[in-house]
């Protein structure tokens, strides 16, 4: 595996980022701000599902349409435009890969995935309306 993986598709630093999001997540839990402290958890679950790829080799997260993020995958930084797979692809990949991680999680991934992408992309809001245990 490349030593010199650019930061993008590093495991080390993908783990670390979602890191940062489960410590904002607390943050506005503790504020009572409980879509939010929804959302930032949603962000991390894709980051560290990446983190797990990475760390296996870079290629796994990598989008393999886009040659130049394939290279840079290969430890040849040829861009700084690196393109990477989307969550579906990444929760089918982990599915392959990680034992424990089978069809029941696999299908919860993707629905938190799903209600990310319509908070972040829509003016619906729904975070709002999922409860808290259904974590």
């Amino acid at each position: 595996m490349p030593n010199d993986v650019f930061i993008a598709i590093n495991g080390d630093a993908l783990h670390a980022k979602s890191k940062v999001y489960i410590s904002r997540a607390l943050t506005r839990k503790a504020a009572g701000e409980l879509d939010e402290y929804q959302l930032w958890p949603s962000l991390a679950l894709e980051l560290l599902g990446k983190a797990a790829l990475a760390r296996k080799h870079p290629s796994l997260v990598v989008d393999p349409t886009h040659w130049q993020s394939m290279f840079v995958a290969a430890g040849i930084n040829v861009t700084t435009d690196v393109k990477t797979i989307s969550a579906k692809t990444l929760f089918e990949r982990l599915a392959h890969l990680v034992p424990r991680f089978d069809k029941t999680i696999q299908k919860f991934c993707q629905e938190i995935a799903e209600r990310r992408n319509t908070e972040l992309h829509s003016a619906d809001l729904p975070f709002r309306t999922m409860r808290l245990d259904a974590w």
